[in-house]
């Protein structure tokens, strides 16, 4: 099974919905379910925050990238992060489970990356 390279397959295949309810998960619940919260997760939820939206958010060289992978209807395994310049940036991996209402039941990350 390939797993989408580009934000915007990435974004199809998991769904808006999904993504900023699982952002906003990560972001409240880093610390817990032993995984930290990299800085591109913080940053897009200030973003949002702002009311920005995926769409102009993803569009800018903003440097985000996005993989995801599913499993079945509701896991998947996700990868976020930032990297906005060569050597600068952080990501993370979760492994997801979604509620039929598309709220995150569980986040584990299982990979985190910095540079």
């Amino acid at each position: 099974m390939a797993i989408p390279y580009s934000v915007r397959e990435a974004r199809k295949l998991l769904g808006d919905e999904r993504l900023i309810n699982f952002l906003r998960f990560v972001n409240a619940n880093h610390g817990s379910g032993g995984f930290i919260k990299p800085l591109a997760v913080e940053l897009i939820n200030q973003k949002l925050d702002k009311n920005q939206s995926l769409h102009e958010i993803f569009s800018s060289e903003s440097g985000y990238i996005l993989r995801v992978l599913k499993l079945d209807e509701s896991r998947y395994i996700i990868e976020f992060g930032c990297f906005p310049g060569p050597c600068v940036g952080d990501s993370g991996t979760w492994r997801v489970r979604f509620n039929t209402d598309n709220t995150v039941h569980s986040a584990e990350m299982v990979a985190f990356s910095i540079s």
